[in-house]
């Protein structure tokens, strides 16, 4: 079993901008948060204890004909989420994908984590492709608390203008 991590700067924290504040808004909007369509064909409204949730355009657009990607929300606390892969989904089943806030240093950070079989070379294909989705609902996230314009944030934002949007919004309009 391989295991990934990816982590982002989501800018200064404050007394109305905390690490628990970040995670209920992704919770409560994470059709706003996520790259992807979370809940097809009906969109979730929040991210809920044991709600089944099938994800779309994980992949690219409509799946690539996959179909959606099948999850269960495993686990929730006031700073994180996990989703469990069920049967279809294009990791397997039975991987985790964990989201985590905290605070580092003073700013906010959000933590995409997970495990993926090792033994299929798909998985490392995914994980690259996965590090531009992350980084994607990093940068929402950072709209969404109105961090996106810090300037103690301005590379995070350059590199996504010239690297991860360029590619990412043509394969996942």
């Amino acid at each position: 079993m391989g295991t990934y991590a990816h982590g982002w700067d989501c800018g200064p924290l404050s007394t109305s901008r905390t690490v628990a504040g970040a995670m209920a808004i992704i919770i409560s909007r994470p059709n706003d948060i996520f790259p992807f369509k979370v809940g097809y064909p009906i969109p979730a409204s929040r991210i809920t204890l044991g709600a089944k949730i099938d994800l779309m355009n994980t992949i690219g657009p409509s799946n690539l004909g996959l179909g959606p990607d099948p999850v269960e929300v495993s686990a929730v606390t006031s700073t994180s989420f996990t989703f469990l892969t069920l049967a279809g989904h294009h990791r397997g089943a039975g991987q985790t994908i964990q989201f985590d806030t905290s605070s580092v240093s003073g700013h906010l950070r959000l933590l995409q984590s997970g495990t993926f079989n090792s033994y299929d070379p798909r998985q490392y294909a995914y994980n690259k492709g996965a590090t531009g989705a992350w980084a994607l609902q990093a940068h929402n996230l950072r709209v969404a608390i109105g961090t996106v314009s810090d300037p103690s944030l301005a590379w995070a934002e350059k590199a996504l203008d010239a690297v991860v949007k360029p590619v990412f919004l043509k394969v996942f309009p």
